[in-house]
């Protein structure tokens, strides 16, 4: 995790994209978020949106896109497999994180990726985001499982939950805004089903 006194401009972005290009994770529990499966000592946090009926294609595109990310958490960086995606989130000061795309899934009826925290990361742990559809029905959801990376972060882990289920919320928002903007006579097929928070045993 990285403070900032001012957002960093793309030069000191791309420059920690790339000294963190071997950095290994700062967990082991690769690929359990697509599972929907928070690993002992985690904590997990999810959202499910539905989304325009049809909208699987379009849907997909968003998520590669970064669509989903509110405008105040801005990821940079790509969702190819391996990637490093350098978050910039502004919470009062810019707070800058860092992740990798661990894992991609593609099938015909669910598309998304996981990204998993560096060493860098204030948390440890992992969150997939994904598009699902059943029939003509699309399904937007977010899943992670973490816990603070640093001793003294568990002092500010009430507001970093906070932070966690204001993001899923804003995130699923977020994508259903990008989808009406892409298609103007399509609307938000439904509220957002309610954020569950839980540890694991």
């Amino acid at each position: 995790m990285i403070f900032r006194f001012k957002a960093p401009d793309a030069a000191q972005i791309e420059a920690w994209r790339r000294a963190n290009l071997d950095e290994p994770l700062s967990y082991s529990e690769v690929g359990a978020s697509l599972e929907m499966l928070a690993p002992s000592g985690f904590v997990a946090t999810q959202h499910r949106r539905r989304l325009p009926d049809g909208s699987f294609d379009a849907a997909k595109a968003a998520l590669d896109a970064f669509a989903m990310f509110p405008a105040w958490a801005r990821p940079h960086g790509s969702s190819d497999l391996d990637a490093v995606v350098v978050v910039v989130a502004r919470v009062g000061l810019p707070v800058i994180n860092l992740c990798r795309i661990v894992r991609r899934v593609d099938t015909p009826k669910r598309y998304g990726f996981a990204y998993g925290t560096l060493r860098c990361h204030a948390e440890r742990g992992e969150e997939a985001f994904m598009i699902e559809r059943d029939g003509d029905a699309v399904w937007y959801s977010v899943f992670s499982f973490s816990r603070p990376a640093k001793v003294w972060l568990w002092l500010g882990y009430p507001v970093i939950r906070w932070l966690q289920r204001r993001f899923v919320r804003d995130s699923g928002a977020a994508i259903a805004a990008a989808l009406r903007s892409r298609s103007p006579d399509h609307v938000d097929a439904s509220p957002p089903v309610a954020d569950k928070g839980r540890r694991s045993p």
